[in-house]
């Protein structure tokens, strides 16, 4: 079974994406919320995803970018 996590967009990173959420497979690659910002930058070039400029929240709470993600999180 696959352990899975959805990533919200908001206001310009919306827009440029093209989508409001997108479903990300963890893996040994993605464990922390750090790790997803090389994800999405590279399937979305258009992104700019500096940690200066995001609010980073996983389920509804304000998280740091070491949050260890779980599976069915919403970051």
């Amino acid at each position: 079974m696959a352990m899975v996590i959805s990533v919200s967009f908001f206001g310009l990173h919306r827009n440029l994406v093209q989508t409001d959420r997108v479903q990300v497979e963890l893996s040994n690659k993605i464990r922390v919320v750090d790790d997803l910002f090389p994800y999405l930058k590279d399937r979305y070039p258009s992104l700019s995803l500096g940690k200066e400029s995001v609010l980073v929240t996983v389920n509804n709470n304000i998280s740091s970018f070491d949050h260890e993600l779980l599976p069915n999180d919403e970051v």
